[in-house]
């Protein structure tokens, strides 16, 4: 019998080789994935995140132990207790490499659970002041709604953010690549 984590493993690869028919190439994206962890680990090594979960409460959490291996990334997430916000378990997390999107500030896995870490403090710090602004009386539904309209505000200003650092940095070949 499979334990769990080998169960993932084994439905990621199935995921994988539907990439692959796609006309994917999981060679570049295992090598992208890979470059960007190892250049931003050490951003992410015991840093807080803002993490979302589908149709899940938004949560504070903070990422140790981060682990690399062939078959993706492994990471140690405590759970940081915050007013308005979702006090989770602390878990260990897995997943491979086929469905993980990194870049500076955020990791983004698409399987098996669709789910969001934002290492930008500016979002941490808009995030934690609308979950401790939850006005007493207010549906647990409305403050939810209101969390995550937060998180996709501040998120998106912030890669905007990046993408203008970038663009700025770029040489007028790149900025044209980049749609600058």
């Amino acid at each position: 019998m499979l334990g769990h984590g080998q169960k993932l493993l084994k439905q990621s690869r199935k995921q994988l080789e539907a990439f692959l028919g796609r006309g994917g190439s999981s060679q570049e994206l295992l090598k992208q994935n890979r470059k960007n962890l190892k250049a931003f680990l050490p951003n992410f090594e015991g840093a807080e995140a803002i993490y979302k979960e589908a149709h899940y409460p938004i949560s504070r959490v903070r990422v140790h132990n981060i682990r690399l291996s062939c078959e993706g990334v492994r990471a140690d997430i405590q759970a940081v207790p915050t007013p308005g916000l979702a006090t989770c378990r602390s878990w260990p997390f897995f997943v491979v490499w086929a469905v993980l999107s990194i870049n500076e500030t955020e990791w983004s896995a698409a399987y098996p659970v669709n789910c969001h870490f934002y290492f930008d403090p500016d979002v941490i710090q808009q995030v934690v002041e609308v979950g401790a602004s939850w006005p007493e009386g207010e549906s647990k539904l409305l403050h939810f709604m209101k969390l995550n309209l937060c998180l996709r505000e501040s998120s998106s200003k912030a890669r905007a953010k990046r993408l203008a650092r970038t663009c700025k940095r770029s040489s007028p070949t790149q900025r044209v690549a980049r749609g600058c």
